[in-house]
């Protein structure tokens, strides 16, 4: 462990949505999106908007964003075509390590499934995906009330604790995430998003 104070270190908070242009946001400017909260913690926080993706394709570029490696260095190419591996070095683990409290919720698409394996085989376990570095999971999948209540769970033990809270979040259609800067806060419910 290291010598900084958990108050001194800063919450950190990444959002992963696929297929999300940067320029669809109100904070970069669209008049055609509202984007309310994103826009809240673009103001602030530290929005990147000179950055790109390692892979246009979901997998891949969740692996690398996990990793820090290219796809020809992590060997997860494409969908569905590699799973990304426990024992890789990953920035939640380092985040571990410095000190944080980490949790992912949302769809971490770190594995093939459940494409490209034998009917029946389980979706990987929170275990499992905690091996990556991750404190608490929550899946897409496992149930929106589900995910609330371990957010906020999450939250108060973090938070009690003094340590900061590191939290991923990916979308899915049928979930609705609003984030609110400072003190993170979640709701989520089953609505039908647009196209």
């Amino acid at each position: 462990m290291n010598d900084r104070q958990p108050d001194k270190q800063p919450n950190l908070l990444f959002i992963y949505a696929d297929q999300h242009r940067a320029d669809v946001l109100g904070c970069a400017g669209n008049d055609t999106v509202v984007t309310p909260h994103l826009d809240r913690l673009a103001t602030e926080g530290v929005r990147f908007d000179q950055t790109w993706t390692e892979s246009p394709i979901c997998q891949p570029a969740r692996a690398s964003l996990l990793t820090g490696r290219y796809p020809n260095d992590h060997g997860v190419l494409g969908n569905f075509a590699g799973d990304c591996q426990p024992e890789w070095d990953t920035f939640p683990r380092r985040l571990q390590q410095a000190d944080y409290t980490t949790a992912s919720i949302g769809k971490t698409h770190f594995a093939s499934w459940p494409m490209m394996v034998e009917p029946g085989t389980p979706a990987p376990t929170a275990e499992w995906i905690g091996s990556f570095g991750f404190d608490h999971v929550v899946e897409d999948g496992s149930g929106h009330q589900e995910a609330l209540t371990s957010v906020h769970t999450a939250e108060r033990r973090a938070f009690s604790s003094g340590v900061r809270f590191l939290n991923t979040v990916g979308f899915s259609r049928s979930a609705r995430l609003t984030l609110i800067a400072g003190t993170f806060s979640a709701s989520a419910s089953n609505v039908s998003l647009p196209n």
